[in-house]
């Protein structure tokens, strides 16, 4: 159980640093991000469209942030 513990203090940190337009209580702090507890992966869904799964949040995150941009220019970042 020990890299469920990792997983989770992982989340816990990311949930207090990086709020980067998020919902309130969400897993990742980034807009687009969701953790999926079942899978134990990322997944990039922007305003409904779901974009994948990663096992990397780096990886997730950046394509978020390029969908985000396409999809809500108007979102100042």
């Amino acid at each position: 159980m020990q890299n469920g513990i990792l997983i989770s203090q992982t989340i816990w940190f990311i949930m207090l640093v990086n709020r980067q337009g998020a919902r309130k209580g969400s897993k990742s702090g980034i807009r687009g991000v969701s953790w999926d507890e079942t899978n134990q992966d990322w997944i990039v869904s922007v305003k409904g469209t779901y974009y994948g799964r990663f096992k990397s949040i780096e990886k997730a995150k950046k394509l978020a942030e390029e969908k985000i941009k396409e999809q809500m220019p108007y979102i100042n970042k």
